[in-house]
């Protein structure tokens, strides 16, 4: 309703979180392809430098990683401390 009504989809909180990001490191793989369809800005980065991308490989959201990659996530682009979407899904499965 909020994107019919013009709203600007790629807007962030002070941290830098889009509704993008917040959607991918929820797990809403319905959003993020609306908002995607929505000329939502795959790239965008948190205050950490961590994408959309990021996140959701962080939160193993499969679909979601490859939606993103799908439209042209940045697959190298690395947070705060260097660290690229690969090395943070990985971590996640050896916690697992």
């Amino acid at each position: 309703m909020l994107i019919d009504k013009d709203a600007d989809v790629n807007t962030c909180k002070q941290n830098g979180e889009s509704p993008l990001y917040v959607s991918a490191m929820n797990g809403h793989d319905k959003i993020v392809k609306l908002l995607i369809d929505n000329k939502a800005s795959v790239n965008n980065c948190d205050k950490d430098g961590m994408s959309p991308l990021y996140v959701s490989a962080a939160y193993g959201h499969d679909k979601i990683v490859k939606l993103l990659i799908d439209n042209k996530a940045d697959v190298i682009n690395c947070d705060k401390d260097g660290r690229p979407p690969l090395y943070v899904s990985q971590q996640m499965v050896m916690i697992s």
